[in-house]
């Protein structure tokens, strides 16, 4: 009995066990090297990306359950074609701990633990130690972050840079918020996609990146210490209601461009800040202004 069971031991050290047949299908017909019918760990850490690219895949065999392919762990040379690969709903993917490039990855989970370059999408992301990846990719509806990561933290419904300083982005999801207090600036995009309806920028903020909005905005309120606002500022935003600036931003790039809209919203500034932003704004934007002594 315990010879037999050093024996079950040694092979569950040696031989991957998969989980979705499937995925077994494809990885050991291809990699098995000594033909013994199974696939070692070693044998998929010695595959290289052109024997990965080059194993034939039978499409209209859908996978559920890919990860193992975390083990092969000698893909960080070129760029690995996962394009190909035909996930069921729900499907989940973890990418090996290397520095890994992919192409057109499309899978419901995906867990990233190291650097990751690529097109990728799905409904979740899961971001692990040493993850470094686009995170804006694939517009993901969810992102969980390890406390171990390294590069990103979550907080509430943001992701943020580890220290806590940057808005990367979102989940998407519909409710009043008001953005962490430790954010300093908010990158490119980070809400675009978000279905928030009322957002507050607090006043540690001093930086707003492009495409700050979302088609379910209805109030903006911009804390008094933003000194940037960047392009595409509330673009398209056909539910707003109004949009409250407590001080006077420097510079705003084009801010309401490419706005749709059936009604006109309220923009609400201090007293001696009027003239300033109606001079800023283009017409009609510039008619919107009041004191924010009327906000109600």
């Amino acid at each position: 009995m315990i010879l037999f069971e050093k024996l079950l031991a040694k092979e569950a050290n040696t031989y991957i066990r998969f989980s979705d047949k499937n995925v077994e299908a494809f990885c050991v017909p291809s990699f098995d090297k000594n033909n013994d019918g199974r696939l070692s760990y070693d044998e998929a850490a010695s595959v290289t990306v052109s024997e990965f690219n080059s194993a034939n895949y039978n499409s209209s065999k859908r996978l559920t359950l890919f990860d193992e392919f975390q083990f092969f762990t000698g893909l960080s040379d070129g760029v690995v074609n996962t394009q190909r690969f035909a996930f069921n709903n729900g499907g989940v993917i973890t990418i090996p701990n290397i520095p890994i490039s992919v192409n057109n990855l499309r899978c419901s989970t995906i867990t990233v633990r190291n650097t990751l370059k690529g097109s990728i999408s799905g409904s979740t992301l899961i971001l692990k130690e040493k993850a470094n990846v686009n995170v804006r990719t694939g517009n993901f509806q969810n992102y969980v972050v390890d406390e171990n990561c390294e590069a990103f933290c979550k907080v509430g419904d943001f992701v943020l840079s580890k220290d806590k300083t940057r808005l990367l982005l979102s989940d998407l999801t519909g409710a009043p918020v008001v953005l962490p207090d430790t954010v300093q600036r908010v990158e490119n995009m980070a809400l675009l996609g978000s279905t928030f309806t009322i957002v507050k920028v607090p006043s540690n903020v001093t930086y707003i990146g492009s495409h700050f909005s979302g088609t379910k905005m209805e109030t903006v309120d911009i804390g008094e210490n933003v000194e940037e606002i960047r392009h595409y500022f509330c673009y398209n935003n056909a539910k707003m209601k109004k949009v409250i600036f407590r001080g006077r931003v420097k510079t705003i790039y084009g801010a309401f461009d490419w706005m749709y809209r059936f009604a006109p919203f309220t923009i609400y500034v201090r007293n001696e800040d009027i003239d300033y932003y109606k001079s800023i704004f283009k017409s009609p934007y510039n008619t919107y202004v009041k004191s924010i002594d009327e906000m109600i």
